[in-house]
């Protein structure tokens, strides 16, 4: 709109969001369909392509000149200290700035470093490599059957259904893994924010055995913890992340990883967990006995270089402690730098 004086016409194929408000009358502001969700509308997008996809014909524009489109990079501002974004032309230039140094560098310090993860390598049944990553669980082999399993579950990512006994977490996860062949007993991570998460919640976890880490920066943390647990336990070991797909690390051969289901949305994640996991014939399920007993589980904070410590009751007070509030104000702070 700087540059373009009214009458204008703006299409925003883009969330409803990432409009900006008219500076001046004069301006024309829509999408290509209304908005209900971003599922939705992904479905509007694809539907509105396939459409005209066989009708159109090609852009006789683009066999009558020799120019290449324009590009931007909006993380790189230009050289010139003009404050507008680096600007180029042509495709190979594009594709030449993106892999320069200066770009790589700025794109580190702009982003937050969870948005530029690598996606893990999902299983590739023509390479067949040692090391398996499954979108959802398959038949445990003999090897994996008797193999220590550990379950890594992001508490914020993937919430307890309103009204759901915590205590029934375990016999479900149990559940799961039993129906695929895996025999024994999984160790259960309740990874997360933690302080977000309801403090009848935690400590029915905790009476279940489920550790509990406080881990406050979602899909990195999680990878990094699945990294430290993979250094200290030999294969054959067997990975069950409930998490987003960006929490997998790549470990060297002799480990199954796998989630508890397809993937395919974080919606539909959600749903599938609440619905499938969880809530379908939560009723016939046994509390775990073991939670009779006076032994809580372990826990750990990760800001305060995974110090840990035994049962609710001092979690709590780790958590309302100065020392940690001193750690995670400082994690902020450091999280702020690397986005400014």
């Amino acid at each position: 709109m700087d540059e373009n004086s009214p009458p204008a016409n703006m299409l925003g194929i883009c969330f409803p969001n990432a409009f900006p408000s008219p500076l001046e009358s004069g301006y024309y502001l829509f999408r290509p369909f209304s908005f209900t969700s971003p599922e939705e509308d992904a479905i509007s997008w694809m539907n509105l392509i396939l459409t005209v996809s066989g009708t159109l014909e090609d852009d006789k524009c683009s066999e009558t000149t020799d120019q290449s489109a324009i590009w931007f990079c909006s993380i790189c501002q230009d050289l010139f200290g003009d404050g507008k974004d680096l600007r180029g032309q042509g495709f190979d230039t594009f594709t030449s700035h993106l892999s320069s140094e200066g770009h790589v560098v700025t794109r580190t310090e702009y982003l937050p470093f969870e948005d530029h993860l690598p996606l893990p390598r999902f299983r590739d049944e023509d390479e067949n490599p040692p090391t398996i990553v499954r979108w959802q669980p398959e038949k445990a082999t003999p090897e994996e059957a008797e193999a220590v399993t550990s379950v890594f579950w992001d508490i914020n990512l993937f919430p307890l259904p309103p009204g759901f006994d915590a205590r029934l977490v375990r016999p479900s996860i149990n559940r799961l893994l039993e129906s695929h062949g895996y025999s024994a007993p999984p160790i259960i991570y309740a990874v997360g924010l933690l302080t977000n998460v309801h403090d009848d919640i935690l400590q029915a976890l905790s009476s279940a055995r489920i550790t509990l880490y406080y881990a406050p920066h979602g899909s990195t943390d999680i990878k990094s913890l699945m990294s430290r647990w993979i250094s200290t336990n030999p294969p054959p070991a067997n990975i069950l992340g409930i998490c987003d797909p960006r929490g997998f690390p790549l470990p060297p051969s002799g480990y199954n990883i796998f989630r508890p289901f397809s993937y395919s949305s974080p919606k539909q994640d959600s749903v599938l967990w609440g619905s499938s996991l969880l809530a379908a014939d939560s009723g016939a399920l046994e509390e775990d006995t073991c939670s009779e007993t006076d032994d809580s589980a372990s826990w750990y904070c990760l800001i305060c270089n995974h110090i840990g410590g035994q049962g609710f009751k001092s979690f709590t007070r780790h958590v309302s402690s100065r020392s940690h509030s001193e750690n995670r104000s400082h994690q902020g702070k450091s999280s702020k730098k690397r986005r400014t």
